[in-house]
């Protein structure tokens, strides 16, 4: 769709590119002012495009090494998952798009649709690579 311009994904008739309103990510959180919260809201870039997101769901922690990392202190009683994303911290999250769906694809099917970035307050917040497409 569109004019051809930044934000627009060519792809075959019979093999459209999907669109996704939800996608599960592993994210490396930069400097950041706060941690990163559920509920927290993010401008979602990728690859050109930009639309608004929500941070719904914070599943775990990860290591460098890429294995689940306790998450201490900032652990949710209630569902056993961490509250939040600290500076330097890796993590596996849910980003809702409730305005409009991007075209983002998981890095193992297409490495350039699932480069990621999420932005707050006009900074840059964290970096990372789409693992799942949920909706």
């Amino acid at each position: 769709r569109g004019s051809g311009g930044p934000d627009c994904v060519l792809a075959a008739a019979d093999a459209p590119a999907p669109v996704a309103r939800a996608f599960e990510a592993q994210i490396l959180a930069l400097d950041l002012p706060a941690p990163l919260a559920k509920g927290c809201p993010l401008e979602v870039l990728a690859h050109g495009a930009a639309a608004p997101g929500v941070l719904a769901r914070i599943t775990c922690l990860v290591t460098p090494a890429g294995e689940v990392a306790d998450p201490g202190p900032s652990r949710d009683p209630k569902t056993g998952r961490p509250r939040c994303v600290a500076a330097g911290e890796q993590a596996v999250v849910r980003v809702r798009l409730p305005e409009a769906p991007l075209c983002v694809e998981p890095f193992a099917e297409c490495p350039p649709l699932a480069r990621i970035a999420l932005r707050a307050a006009g900074r840059t917040v964290a970096v990372g690579v789409v693992t799942a497409v949920v909706a």
